[in-house]
């Protein structure tokens, strides 16, 4: 056989890595990643013809350049969460997340399992096709919701794509809390919550809002569809509804632990990645008792 010598292949397995280290999809591979047997109770989606085809697949710095729209170019000086408008005493205190939807309240809870499971049983392997990397499938949910609820806000991915300028749409909306403990700030993981993770070295005791909403900062995102407590109401874990990694499938997983029994695995994290920030799904969310 004769031996490959052209060195553009190999410089194009290069860009490709490199690319790849870019996304701010990037996680942590974790052994146990199963999570719900998927439903077959609802009828698949039509997301793939509601996505507009103009934004962006992946999850990178090209997808922030080529977005001239993209409020990650704005100005902000303030830190993540200083500026949240929402009742954070009764995020805390009470069992869920809701929204006031035509009139009347819609516990987020309900709505979000419902589009997870229906969206896990459709095996949407990540990047495989468009809208099926973190944040492509976190649109996803996000237009479920939208259809349901059409006259509440959310945020647009021809404008907000990819983790970082999600996390920014949440901030400027005054929805992101930053997380800098998460076992004193447990409290605000609920079904209907978006979290949003980061790389061990970003260090959420000195790390800006700024800095999040750039390349390096926000990597991760996925929603909270239940959270698990012991017999005296601490939370003990939750299950969050994610686009994976490559070779994997957008899945529940249970593995977000508060003890999670390994080193170096930081409390209700994602793998080795820590929970930098959450915010409620929907903007101008109101607080519902348990369903």
């Amino acid at each position: 056989m004769k031996r490959l010598t052209n060195p553009t292949i190999y410089l194009s397995i290069f860009i490709f890595a490199f690319l790849l280290s870019l996304s701010s999809c990037n996680q942590q591979s974790e052994a146990n990643t199963g999570g719900d047997s998927p439903s077959t109770e609802t009828a698949p989606s039509a997301t793939d013809s509601a996505m507009p085809t103009e934004a962006p697949i992946m999850d990178s710095t090209a997808a922030d350049s080529a977005n001239a729209t993209d409020a990650a170019d704005q100005e902000t000086t303030s830190d993540a969460g200083s500026d949240a408008n929402i009742d954070m005493a009764a995020w805390a205190s009470l069992e869920g997340l809701s929204i006031n939807c035509g009139g009347g309240e819609m516990n987020l809870a309900v709505p979000v399992n419902l589009v997870a499971t229906r969206l896990e049983s459709q095996n949407l392997a990540y990047n495989d096709k468009p809208f099926t990397d973190c944040s492509g499938i976190f649109h996803r949910v996000l237009d479920s919701l939208k259809r349901r609820c059409p006259t509440h806000d959310f945020p647009n991915p021809q404008t907000h794509r990819d983790s970082r300028s999600l996390g920014r749409w949440y901030h400027e909306k005054g929805q992101l809390v930053q997380i800098t403990d998460p076992l004193k700030q447990d409290s605000y993981i609920k079904p209907g919550a978006v979290i949003f993770y980061a790389k061990p070295s970003v260090d959420p005791l000195t790390v800006d809002a700024e800095t999040l909403f750039k390349q390096g900062g926000i990597r991760h995102v996925g929603v909270v569809t239940e959270v698990e407590k012991d017999a005296s109401g601490t939370i003990i874990g939750y299950t969050l509804f994610h686009g994976r990694y490559y070779g994997k499938s957008a899945a529940k997983t249970n593995y977000h632990k508060r003890d999670t029994g390994r080193a170096n695995y930081p409390p209700f994290g994602n793998g080795k990645d820590h929970m930098i920030a959450i915010a409620p799904i929907a903007s101008d969310a109101i607080m519902a008792s348990a369903p």
